[in-house]
């Protein structure tokens, strides 16, 4: 600003101030001489000295009323945009025409603002190049875990979970118990684990040179899963043991195998010592007796007949199920029916074959893909035989645990008789030189052909197992995220969780912001709770892939008005689970967190009031972004979600749904915990403390 502009303002202030002293000087006068006329003649001399007493006071406040608002509030007002400033770091600065007559000191500030911007810029070039070695290590690690067919968690001594891959997830995902910072505990049972800790903890020293690591059996603890892995310690700088690592996979299926194998040995061994015996009785009863009588010997010839077949059936019945366990040896893999059928299509163009269009939603499913195209590529074949049509449809469809191939086309089913000779057509191509039938039984399966739903239509369907991924375990709102944040080694240097939260630093504690959807405002007055959502941050991070949200069917219809702002209907909310299901979902969830949310008194009353309905108690600290912004500014009249992000540098997302919501509220907290800092506070008691005041602070502007 040019020093002429900064003299005019200076000059503006002097003559404001001149113009309301000397008001305040006239009113005085009037006032004196007034008063002064309206006094008798003999009272005069007292009277004017209380009537100049008077005026003085008078001139006094209204002097003071002009320096309040000459002085005072922009003073306080520029204060608190420097303090602004200064904390929030934005790429903002103060506007020099709010603030007449203070020049140069707005445009003193911005300057320092800019050099403190180009500073910065210059501190995070330097970090930038550092980290982008360390983000390579995190790819790396990141495609790594991604990769293992096993489920990996790292843990710390004291049993938190400091990291974990996508199979881990998909193994132990129960009830929403997994997550960082979370205990170990709340997935697997408890004994396995402490009994293997403590072996590898206290080896011999004749031991201690080798790796330190152990196998483990243990189940999930809702005694579903069976798991058997390897233990390994993280050992310390200092060559002290800080925590572990866990490779998991479920056996559940491998000791279910084992467990039918067994039982098929004992029923081909003793199963087979009564028939046996029968037909050894009776053909050594007509070889001792050669004369026996003709009704005796019929009736001997109709034992051994019946012996003879209930022991071939019986022997078939073990074949069958020996074939099918045998199968299972068979290295089988996870197929994308995509990928599966599109090398199908791409075979049978390449050598003159039928025209096959894919068509249905993609699947997974379980198989050998190699032996799987082959197989079908000779059924394609066949069929054009068998039906003289060159054109099918192919898909992949869910079945009963299991997924089905199904080619489709114009024309009648296969008949049985020619079904089973093609079973024992020979596929050379195929690993081993099977048979059509040798395929299919390494997959437990077996083929039928029926007419189709459509006219005139017929179709061959094969069962193939269920894939080993998540496709039959997605939880109801849909799949996991694909990328979810899945470690955070800082933990390992958390307090234990046992110890009081009250002198744990801010960025140490675990937190869930959630947000609620509600038919309307009033829950004393009926009103209910439709959707929960709600994500993790912990150490100081938003984990995306920690999230929770459900739909909750409020048992009364949802208010136009109220659909108005979260755009739920009561079609979107049929089905949904009740509060009395979806309360202790959430509660899981939060585990030992400490509640964030956004004018959270509102959102808590909900809660409460479903307390006793649900079983579910809610008894931990809770956290309000809106009373945090109030103590951190509290000269700003806006302090709603929208004005707080957009203060913060927030990009606001997904507003007024309840996951929506409770992100951009995370968002706001994780800005709100660096001013916090800032301003000296930095344990969870001093923030509690800090909000509990301005709460007080509030409650008595209100009641003035």
């Amino acid at each position: 600003m040019a020093r002429s502009d900064l003299e005019r303002q200076r000059s503006a202030l002097r003559s404001r101030l001149a113009i309301g002293l000397a008001a305040a000087a006239a009113l005085s006068f009037v006032l004196l001489a007034g008063l002064a006329a309206a006094v008798p003649g003999d009272d005069r001399g007292g009277g004017l000295i209380a009537v100049a007493i008077v005026v003085v006071l008078t001139g006094l406040a209204i002097t003071g009323l002009a320096v309040d608002w000459l002085f005072i509030r922009p003073v306080a007002a520029l204060t608190a945009e420097i303090r602004f400033l200064s904390e929030a770091a934005r790429d903002t600065e103060i506007e020099p025409a709010h603030y007449p007559g203070y020049a140069p000191l707005p445009q003193v500030v911005n300057a320092l603002t800019r050099r403190l911007a180009a500073a910065k810029a210059k501190s995070e070039s330097s970090v930038a190049a550092a980290t982008r070695r360390l983000d390579e290590q995190k790819g790396l690690l990141e495609g790594i875990l991604r990769d293992l067919s096993e489920g990996v968690l790292v843990c710390s001594l004291d049993h938190r979970i400091l990291l974990y891959n996508q199979v881990a997830l998909s193994l132990l995902a129960v009830a929403g118990e997994l997550g960082l910072g979370r205990s170990l505990f709340n997935l697997v049972t408890r004994e396995p684990v402490l009994h293997t800790l403590d072996r590898l903890i206290h080896r011999a020293p004749t031991e201690a040179s080798g790796e330190p690591t152990a196998p483990l059996v243990c189940a999930t603890v809702d005694a579903r899963t069976l798991l058997r892995g390897r233990m390994t310690l993280i050992v310390g700088g200092n060559s002290l043991p800080n925590g572990y690592i866990l490779t998991l996979s479920d056996v559940t299926r491998d000791i279910a195998e084992l467990n039918q194998r067994d039982r098929l040995l004992r029923a081909a061994t003793e199963g087979l010592r009564s028939p046996l015996a029968n037909l050894r009785a009776a053909s050594e009863t007509l070889a001792s007796f050669p004369d026996i009588g003709p009704a005796e010997r019929r009736e001997f010839e109709r034992v051994i007949a019946r012996e003879a077949e209930g022991l071939g059936h019986r022997l078939e019945a073990v074949d069958r199920e020996n074939r099918e366990l045998t199968a299972g040896l068979w290295p089988l893999a996870d197929i994308h029916s995509v990928d599966l059928l599109n090398c199908i299509i791409r075979r049978l163009a390449d050598t003159n074959g039928p025209a096959v269009t894919m068509v249905g939603v993609p699947l997974w499913l379980h198989g050998d893909s190699h032996s799987l195209v082959i197989a079908l590529d000779k059924l394609l074949r066949n069929l054009v035989n068998a039906t003289g049509q060159s054109r099918f449809d192919i898909e992949a469809l869910l079945g009963d645990r299991r997924v089905y191939v199904e080619v489709a086309w114009e024309g009648a089913p296969i008949p049985e008789a020619a079904l089973s000779n093609w079973l024992g057509e020979p596929l050379p191509e195929a690993l081993g030189a099977p048979t059509l039938g040798d395929v299919l039984a390494r997959h437990g399966s077996e083929m039928w052909s029926r007419p189709a739903t459509a006219a005139q239509r017929a179709v061959l369907r094969l069962p193939l197992p269920a894939p080993t991924r998540i496709q039959f375990r997605l939880p109801p709102e849909g799949p996991l995220p694909a990328r979810p944040q899945f470690y955070d080694f800082d933990l390992m240097h958390l307090t234990p969780p046992d110890r009081s939260l009250e002198n744990r630093p801010l960025r140490s504690v675990p937190y869930v912001v959630f947000d609620t959807e509600t038919t309307g405002l009033n829950p004393s007055q009926g009103d209910e709770i439709i959707a929960i959502g709600a994500v993790r941050i912990v150490n100081g991070r938003i984990l995306t892939g920690e999230t929770f949200g459900r739909l909750v069917h409020p048992g009364r219809p949802i208010p136009p008005e109220s659909a108005r702002f979260h755009n739920i209907t009561d079609a979107m909310v049929e089905g949904a689970p009740p509060i009395g299901v979806a309360l202790p979902q959430f509660r899981a969830f939060v585990g030992d967190g400490v509640l964030v949310a956004h004018n959270a008194a509102f959102d808590l009353k909900f809660i409460k009031l479903k307390e006793s309905e649900t079983g579910q108690r809610f008894a931990m600290m809770a956290l309000d972004t809106m009373l945090i912004s109030m103590f951190l500014y509290p000269d700003f009249g806006d302090h709603n979600l929208d004005g707080i992000a957009r203060r913060l540098g927030v990009e606001v997302t997904g507003r007024h749904s309840a996951l929506g919501d409770a992100l951009v509220t995370a968002a706001v907290f994780v800005r709100q915990l660096d001013l916090l800092e800032a301003r000296g506070i930095t344990t969870l008691g001093g923030l509690v403390r800090a909000s509990n005041m301005t709460l007080d602070i509030r409650l008595r502007q209100e009641q003035f």
